[in-house]
């Protein structure tokens, strides 16, 4: 297993899939919008990285 930063534009891709894999078989679970999960991570649009910042990772298995 390998924890790697989100840096890549495949990387951005598996980490928006990551939740749509994890809970597939979970019923209640409403996927949130793409768009939404980016702006949280937009330094130009989220307004906490006026005052802080954000890295995201994803774990991944040697398979990906």
């Amino acid at each position: 297993m390998q924890i790697k930063e989100v840096s890549t534009p495949a990387d951005v891709r598996a980490f928006l899939k990551l939740p749509v894999h994890l809970y597939r078989n979970e019923q209640n679970w409403i996927r949130p919008l793409d768009k939404d999960i980016e702006f949280v991570f937009d330094k130009k649009a989220n307004k906490f990285f006026r005052h802080g910042q954000c890295t995201r990772w994803i774990l991944q298995d040697p398979l990906g």
